[in-house]
């Protein structure tokens, strides 16, 4: 079993909120590097986010009207940041929540759903893994998984670490999030 780094996308690797077009992704200083050197340590690295922009129901059919992202856009997207992040910072796998939120599935974070389905499709070792987020859905969700949470302070990370009532590790960003799990080996 290897050890995870999970990673919430958007706030965490790159820049925004709701990302809806690959012209809209800008890496975060420091990610690119911080994902290799995770990856040269032997972590799998996984990308973990929540889409109900989606808004697709159980069955994959969609709910609105006109939702604001197509499963083509995300793909889209997500060859946007892998071309960003680079040939060695490429992580091992990306899962996303496509349902609408109010269906209150499974693996939309809070959940650990994503988390546990790529644990057992990597083969990871929850007790030795981490994630790292800017919402305190990340940090439940790694929470109920069994994973340890670290906040970064970009993206949302400073209105979370505000609210947030529980102990948590809180760092400026990424690269000094990859800094701690790999002084914490």
């Amino acid at each position: 079993m290897r050890k995870a780094v999970f990673l919430d996308r958007d706030g965490v690797i790159n820049h925004g909120g709701q990302i809806n077009r690959p012209h809209e992704v800008h890496l975060i200083p420091g990610a690119a590097e911080a994902i290799e050197r995770l990856k040269a340590a032997g972590y799998s690295v996984v990308v973990v986010t929540n889409q109900g922009g989606l808004g697709e129901s159980f069955d994959g059919r969609v709910l609105w009207r006109r939702p604001p992202l197509s499963r083509d856009d995300l793909e889209a997207i997500h060859e946007e940041l892998l071309r960003q992040l680079g040939p060695a910072a490429q992580p091992d796998l990306i899962k996303f929540c496509p349902h609408a939120t109010y269906l209150n599935c499974p693996c939309r974070k809070p959940k650990p759903g994503m988390l546990k389905s790529a644990a057992k499709e990597l083969d990871l070792e929850m007790a030795s893994s981490y994630i790292v987020g800017d919402r305190s859905s990340d940090l439940e969700a790694g929470l109920a998984a069994g994973v340890r949470p670290i906040l970064v302070l970009t993206g949302d990370g400073q209105k979370t670490l505000d609210e947030w009532s529980g102990p948590v590790t809180a760092v400026p960003s990424i690269l000094e999030a990859a800094d701690l799990i790999l002084g914490d080996r």
